[in-house]
């Protein structure tokens, strides 16, 4: 079995890349968490045909294979809780406990260990996975969420969405110096041969490579709105930027950090790529979709539905020879008589609910804290903006909706407490209805 292990959340996949595969083709499954229903979805590669939910904790957005593709872990947010799937049978195992706002998790190369970012208290997990036993907390930057592993299994590098890349040194668990990049980090990919480091900054449209050498961030490369996930083919070649509102695909040369044509794509959330380097799947969840992207033609295929909010993505694939087909002859099509279609009456605008979490991070000194709002919009088809409010008072301009997310902007509060909601607002109020959230209390 060949295994393609991916951490993501809200922007991170990581490629941890296996030994070259011989073979002609691919068959395998593309595990898929979906965030509105608390499952996770597997998809046929072979024929991209999705198979029969799993079972996860709710507000599933993680997910890692373990590179012995025999299990998938995965992070519910909202329950403070990682879920081991077998993959032999897609059957979920016990929630493993103890964790915060669980978001983005990647596992060492030796399958030993998993790492997990709290987001709402500033520190990544251990987990021994021969145990499932739970660590002691290690502290980073504001907001983690999104982890990545080289190759070598040496050092971990977290995304935390306040600001910067911390590297965590695996044998002993110890935090480094914060790496600066740009703004509203958010998804992080590592070449193959463990040399650099991309990661996705949502706040100024670009990407930073940093040299892990000597953890020095470089030129930040341009690419398009709102880039979200990451990936890097497993030649190394090439790292492909998923960007959420310009509904693209970049592709970075990694020879010389330049960006290439965008692919155009329904959407834009995050990405896997087979373990051959032929097709990449990016999780479309505006359209309600994951898309397959053919990587030698750098051409969209056809959408595979998901309609639940699909969000992570990871891969695991067995290598097969690729059959001969049989020739079927076409038979001669029979005249048919078409009816004329009856005019059905035009349906009203579809009712939405939004649902508001907020990421708090409390200042020392009694100087108040950060938060950093997330909305989610059902259906995920609702297209609009998110305005977040602390109870007249707009939280920065209006958000759009992308993937049926919107995730506000990074706020500084002084003490005190706040009442702070979302509202949606539709583009085209004939096809959705507007809805204001759920209200969330801070107090710093």
């Amino acid at each position: 079995m060949v295994t393609v292990a991916l951490t993501v959340l809200a922007g991170l996949v990581t490629v941890l890349v296996p030994a070259a595969a011989t073979a002609a083709t691919f068959r395998g499954t593309a595990y898929v968490t979906n965030q509105f229903n608390a499952t996770v979805t597997p998809i046929d590669i072979a024929t991209n045909t999705p198979g029969a939910p799993i079972h996860v904790g709710n507000t599933p957005r993680g997910i890692a294979m373990t590179p012995n593709g025999a299990t998938a872990y995965v992070t519910s947010q909202n329950d403070g809780t990682v879920t081991p799937i077998d993959v032999a049978t897609n059957t979920p195992g016990s929630a493993i406990t103890g964790f915060n706002a669980p978001q983005g998790l990647a596992i060492t190369p030796d399958g030993a260990t998993a790492y997990v970012t709290n987001s709402s208290t500033n520190s990544v997990t251990p987990i021994a996975l021969a145990t499932n036993h739970v660590g002691t907390p290690i502290p980073v930057g504001g907001a983690p969420v999104a982890i990545a592993i080289t190759p070598n299994g040496t050092t971990a590098y977290v995304v935390n969405q306040g600001g910067g890349v911390t590297p965590i040194t695996l044998a002993t668990n110890t935090p480094g110096t914060t790496i600066p990049v740009g703004n509203t980090p958010e998804g992080i990919a590592i070449t193959p041969d463990g040399a650099t480091a991309y990661v996705t900054n949502q706040g100024d449209n670009t990407v930073t490579p940093i040299k892990l050498a000597t953890n020095t961030p470089g030129t930040a490369i341009p690419v398009g709105t709102f880039p979200w996930g990451i990936a890097v083919t497993p030649n190394g070649a090439t790292a492909y930027v998923s960007n959420a509102n310009s509904g693209s695909l970049t592709p970075i040369d990694v020879a010389t950090n330049t960006a290439g044509t965008p692919i155009p794509v329904p959407g834009g959330g995050l990405i896997a790529i087979t373990p051959d380097g032929t097709t990449a799947y990016v999780t479309t969840g505006g359209t309600a979709s994951v898309t397959p992207i053919d990587l030698t033609t750098n051409t969209a295929g056809t959408p595979v539905p998901d309609n639940n909010g699909p969000i992570a993505i990871a891969i695991t694939t067995v290598p097969t020879a690729t059959p001969t087909p049989t020739p079927v002859p076409t038979p001669t099509p029979s005249p048919t008589s078409v009816p004329t279609p009856t005019p059905s009456p035009t349906p009203g605008p579809t009712a939405t609910t939004t649902t508001l979490s907020v990421i708090q991070v409390p200042l020392p000194l009694g100087l108040g804290g950060i938060v950093i709002p997330n909305a989610h919009i059902a259906p995920i088809n609702a297209t609009g903006t998110i305005q977040f409010k602390h109870g007249s008072a707009n939280l920065g301009a209006p958000v759009p909706v992308i993937a049926g997310t919107a995730i506000g902007p990074v706020t500084n509060l002084t003490a005190g407490t706040y009442s702070l909601n979302a509202v949606f607002t539709p583009t085209n109020p004939t096809s959705f209805t507007s809805s204001t959230s759920n209200t969330v209390i801070v107090k710093f």
